[in-house]
């Protein structure tokens, strides 16, 4: 079973090419005694190999697959024939520094020309300085991801408060998160009155050998395209804001150039929302 087990991980790994190595015979056995023990529950063997050289068909359920046969033999003992190495080592001349197979959206950078819209929905919120900038960013995101603001009033308060000390933030109120909310919504409505919302959105891209995922905060789906919203805790005068937002670009293109390539809709706006200093950044770029 463990043989098996061994094979299957074996078998399972290749991706373009597959090698078998198999031994001459003995008189009671085959060349692939070792694989012709994958049988199915009526005990025929699920895989035959042939052992003939040259090139064959081998099929396996109802798929079919090309298979060369090679027969390799020791050279002859008495032979005067050169020997040549069969492998050489060799030494790269310079070390070759290839990129993580895997990236962090928001460790991208954007190299190009980036415009930004400034929008003030309101007044920044009071917050001390000593708070932890992570164990605010969390919650905030929790408040604006999974309170509904179809909720009574009551309850999203309550809902608020649970959040908030799960987190520890004492210093930042229910009643100044609800405004948060409030106000991203009515720029929504205003901006956007037919979009539909979604929160905490998925999204994974592949470039070239690289992967990457990450979430949308906010996705605002409208017929001819979609517009993204990214939550982001920084506070600040807007001069340091605009700073901080270019800074978030290249976060916010892999968002766009991921759901581009998955729903076949272009991005219409990229939006950097910073809730605690009560300013929307709507961000334009252009590849340099």
């Amino acid at each position: 079973r463990e043989r098996l087990r061994l094979l299957y991980v074996g078998m399972t790994r290749a991706r373009d090419h597959m090698v078998f190595a198999a031994r001459v015979p003995k008189k009671d056995g085959t060349a692939t005694s070792w694989i012709d023990a994958c049988s199915d529950a009526s005990g025929q063997p699920i895989l035959r190999l042939p052992t003939e050289e040259g090139d064959h068909d081998v099929t396996v359920g109802a798929e079919s697959f090309p298979v060369a046969v090679r027969v390799l033999s020791p050279e002859d003992a008495d032979s005067t024939a050169v020997r040549l190495p069969r492998w050489v080592l060799v030494q790269p001349t310079e070390a070759v520094t290839h990129p993580a197979a895997r990236f962090a959206p928001s460790a991208e950078r954007f190299e190009g020309e980036v415009t930004m819209e400034l929008i003030t929905l309101g007044q920044a919120l009071d917050m001390p300085k000593a708070a932890d900038p992570v164990r605010l960013g969390n919650a905030v995101h929790a408040c604006l991801a999974a309170v509904p603001l179809s909720a009574p009033q009551e309850e999203r308060l309550a809902r608020i408060v649970q959040v908030l000390d799960a987190w520890d933030i004492g210093a930042l109120s229910a009643e100044s998160v609800c405004a948060v909310q409030d106000r991203l919504a009515g720029f929504v409505r205003e901006r956007y009155p037919e979009a539909s919302a979604a929160v905490e959105w998925p999204i994974h891209l592949r470039r070239g050998l690289r992967r990457g995922n990450g979430w949308v905060d906010m996705l605002l789906r409208l017929p001819e395209g979609n517009v993204i919203i990214d939550h982001k805790t920084v506070m600040g005068d807007p001069e340091l804001l605009r700073a901080k937002a270019v800074g978030y670009a290249g976060q916010l293109a892999v968002y766009g150039e991921a759901l581009a390539k998955s729903t076949g809709r272009p991005t219409l706006a990229m939006w950097v929302h910073f809730p605690m200093a009560g300013t929307m950044m709507k961000l334009d770029v252009s590849a340099s």
